[in-house]
């Protein structure tokens, strides 16, 4: 009975690590599928309305971005339509297209408009965890010795 009894805890703890490895594929997995997307927080709602067209005249007017430069695959706004506006997700072409809108972020300080990765849940949820202590980190350091990139601390 007692041989049954340590089989079975063995197999247990192996498929328990399985199981760990599964979900750190599945994550990584998620991940590299939302890498090359952006959430872009803040642009009222039109009836009817071009989004393409409207992402890409705000990249190119608002942000200083060169317009050869953005190419989007696929762009939706974020679940049902509701009393504020929905922000809108685009499916960037390439990561080089995401990191020239990206650089260009800066273009958007003091205004209501955002713009952000779109990352697993569970990659947010401990990359929020992290922010306190990046934010400590980053005062007694400096300002440029310390990233948050992803959900780890550099």
């Amino acid at each position: 009975m007692e041989e049954k009894i340590k089989y079975l805890e063995g197999r247990n703890a192996r498929l328990e690590d399985s199981v760990q490895k599964l979900v750190h594929i599945v994550e990584d997995l998620d991940y590299r599928s939302k890498r090359e997307n952006i959430i872009i927080y803040g642009i009222p709602e039109k009836n009817p309305e071009n989004l393409e067209d409207l992402a890409t005249s705000f990249f190119v007017k608002s942000m200083k971005c060169q317009a050869s430069k953005i190419e989007i695959d696929g762009i939706h706004r974020l679940g049902p339509k509701r009393d504020k506006d929905r922000p809108i997700i685009a499916y960037m072409k390439t990561r080089k297209s995401k990191a020239h809108v990206m650089q260009h972020t800066k273009h958007l300080a003091g205004s209501s408009i955002s713009i952000s990765d779109q990352l697993p849940s569970k990659m947010k949820e401990r990359r929020l965890n992290q922010l306190a202590l990046f934010k400590k980190e980053r005062s007694e350091k400096g300002g440029d010795r310390v990233k948050l990139i992803r959900d780890k601390l550099y």
